[in-house]
């Protein structure tokens, strides 16, 4: 009768979880030693992370609840885990389980024991939290358009940005500082459309690779803000209307899909879209010779300011038009803390010889640490974001600088100074940045001036506050130590210890 008994008894939350119950008025049960399992959901690094999967949760009736546990399996440091039940035996604990992938469609769910959670808090004071929400942060200097491309994009409190990149695309192609760069850049563009053709008919682009919290379902977003000149209603057009210019543009990249080969089928509908304006264009479905079926939805808004492609192999076509309908709905980008807390430590007064190129955000996974042959301090970044900017002086060539956001300065410090710094280099000196002490990395490197190889700089890196920061040459750059030293100052890492001095030696 004892497992009949189990199975009836842990019914009862899931049967009660379908009413609507204030969630201020429910009693959310943890595990304990009386009731020793619970099921996992996910982990996050970020406390604010995981409480957006933990409502989430909630909201499909399902209260979970959020523990802070040292995770000593993998050896990777503190995290926020989201977990649901309180479960007397291990029998139930798989009934459920099985349950929840079956009836709520999860992929993953991990039995877990209150034995392994003896050091683990389960009473999270968000007012002693050490991780702030939102840096302090004014408007980096870079062109208004990116401002407006960033701000189109939808909010939503179900998706994290896996990997992002932002393009600023320059007036020539040819013969420019940066463009190498761009060209580097890791992107997944619909089959036919290239960079070249996007860097030649916007201002500016971005691709974003969303990630569902709870589901890990992928999602690829890019949004182009369309130069004047392609937005142009052509002369001699027999419609002469925007109306019928939103469509020619969708259509010409929809074409350019079509045209990359022959497909087993192929087919091409119209699709209308209300987001926060009217999005007109093109959904295009392709069928691979390997039977693999793709779909891409190709738009252009009302305004005819910007151009829309998304894809996903992951989501419904409903799903993924749910998602679309968020467009220039919120602030966009802005609203991912990850997005925030990291492009918003750039610059906000560059030099005049001196302008934006690029902007890179991905989420450290598994792989990052088992590239780095997972040293400890590798396995602590996991979970965390990782951002890159680039920028162009058109006198002495590229600069970029990283940031590892750690959220507080207390991971910071145990990461950086305890488990990097301590790794010997002869290519290392000690040096005074930011208010702090970092590191100057040099390497060898061959100069057919003095016909020898002679020392240059590498990279200067750091640690402050919640990040962790390098900055470094670019494209054959050759800026000197103390060069990339006032970039780094000028960097909006800490806004009480910048110095608002700006750098002046782009000669």
């Amino acid at each position: 009768m004892k497992p009949f008994f189990s199975i009836f008894v842990f019914s009862l939350p899931l049967i009660f979880a379908c009413q609507s119950v204030p969630e201020k008025d429910m009693l959310v049960v943890k595990f304990s030693e009386d009731n020793p399992y619970a099921l996992k959901i996910s982990r996050e690094r970020s406390y604010y992370q995981a409480d957006k999967v933990s409502k989430r949760v909630n909201d499909m009736g399902l209260h979970a609840y959020i523990v802070e546990i040292s995770d000593t399996l993998d050896n990777s440091g503190s995290w926020f885990q989201i977990l649901y039940g309180a479960i007397p035996t291990q029998d139930s604990a798989i009934l459920l389980q099985n349950y929840l992938i079956e009836n709520y469609h999860f992929k993953k769910l991990e039995i877990v024991n209150y034995s392994e959670y003896a050091d683990a808090n389960f009473n999270i004071d968000t007012a002693e939290l050490s991780e702030l929400h939102r840096i302090e942060s004014i408007q980096p200097d870079i062109p208004e358009d990116i401002y407006k491309l960033v701000k189109i994009f939808p909010d939503n409190n179900s998706l994290y940005i896996n990997e992002l990149s932002v393009v600023n695309s320059p007036e020539r192609l040819e013969n420019l500082i940066g463009v190498g760069t761009i060209y580097s850049l890791k992107l997944d563009l619909p089959r036919g459309i290239s960079r070249k053709k996007l860097l030649q008919s916007t201002t500016c682009f971005a691709e974003v690779i969303y990630r569902d919290n709870l589901f890990g379902d992928k999602i690829i977003l890019d949004i182009g803000k369309l130069r004047s000149s392609e937005a142009k209603i052509q002369t001699g057009a027999i419609l002469n209307n925007p109306e019928n210019r939103q469509k020619e543009i969708a259509y010409e990249y929809a074409d350019l899909v079509l045209n990359t080969g022959e497909y087993v089928t192929e087919k091409m509908e119209e699709i209308e879209i209300q987001s926060k304006t009217l999005l007109k264009g093109y959904k295009v479905s392709i069928s691979l010779w390997n039977n693999q079926l793709r779909t891409y939805l190709i738009l252009v808004d009302e305004s005819l300011q910007f151009l829309i492609f998304s894809q996903s192999t992951d989501k419904t076509e409903k799903e993924l038009i749910e998602i679309l309908e968020g467009i220039g709905r919120g602030g966009g980008l802005q609203d991912y803390d990850e997005f925030y807390n990291t492009f918003f430590t750039m610059p906000d007064k560059l030099s005049d010889n001196e302008a934006f190129t690029a902007f890179t955000l991905n989420r450290l996974e598994d792989s990052y640490a088992k590239n780095k042959g997972y040293a400890r301090w590798a396995k602590e970044m996991m979970g965390h974001w990782q951002a890159s900017a680039y920028f162009t002086n058109q006198i002495k060539g590229g600069w970029s600088y990283s940031i590892f956001d750690l959220l507080d300065a207390e991971d910071q410090n145990y990461i950086y100074k305890t488990l990097y710094w301590n790794e010997q280099s002869k290519n290392k000196e000690i040096i005074n940045i930011y208010g702090t002490k970092g590191i100057h990395v040099t390497q060898k490197k061959f100069n057919w001036k003095k016909f020898k190889n002679v020392s240059t700089t590498l990279e200067i890196n750091f640690g402050l506050g919640r990040y962790v920061c390098a900055v470094d040459n670019t494209e054959d750059a050759l800026f000197s130590k103390n060069e990339l030293i006032r970039r780094a100052e000028s960097l909006q890492l800490d806004k009480k210890m910048n110095n608002k001095n700006m750098y002046s030696d782009a000669r």
